[in-house]
């Protein structure tokens, strides 16, 4: 299943391209605005949108360099982005069919940017892929998860436990968009 969406990275990468240069992006709302809001209308409202990443006290600077483009959030597939990139939910909404997918969607990383290291604290079981779409050098594009450093790279699928501490690097003097999903098995 997995595979199918690595076999569509090329499709899946031309329609980020197209959210990259045509969504709107909303720097006032964020996922951790999402993260504290009960109310799924407003989130559903606001990720139609690239909203800013989450950030720490520790981090200000994260927020306005690290961007998300919501395909799926808490488990509900946004339909009002569904015009943007029906492949890429289409290819999702496949997925959803063997997996339990609670979060999905572009993950923009913007040119010499960290996203410092945490660990998404989710249920045993859950697990992060990132699907390589726009890497502009995979010597400079790369995770570090449990103190293993991994490359990343247009079309190249990885996944490891989000309860392992990882963070991620754009060190180049380009974007670095992937496409980020959640999941755990049914």
């Amino acid at each position: 299943m997995m595979n199918e969406l690595q076999y569509k990275w090329i499709e899946i990468q031309k329609e980020a391209l197209e959210c990259r240069n045509n969504a709107h992006i909303n720097f006032n709302y964020s996922r951790c605005t999402n993260d504290k809001d009960n109310n799924s209308q407003n989130i559903i409202n606001n990720m139609s949108k690239w909203v800013c990443g989450w950030s720490d006290a520790d981090d200000t600077h994260t927020e306005k360099k690290w961007l998300n483009f919501g395909i799926v959030f808490r488990g509900i597939f946004l339909e009002n982005n569904k015009q943007l990139c029906p492949n890429t939910y289409n290819a999702l909404l496949k997925l959803s069919e063997v997996y339990d997918i609670s979060i999905a969607g572009y993950s923009w990383l913007l040119p010499h940017s960290h996203i410092p290291p945490h660990i998404d604290g989710s249920a045993k079981g859950v697990n992060v892929l990132h699907l390589g779409l726009i890497v502009p050098d995979h010597n400079k594009c790369y995770l570090i998860v449990n103190n293993e450093v991994v490359h990343e790279e247009n079309g190249k699928l990885l996944i490891f436990n989000d309860n392992l501490v990882h963070e991620a690097y754009n060190n180049s003097d380009s974007d670095r968009i992937i496409l980020y999903v959640k999941y755990k098995d049914k």
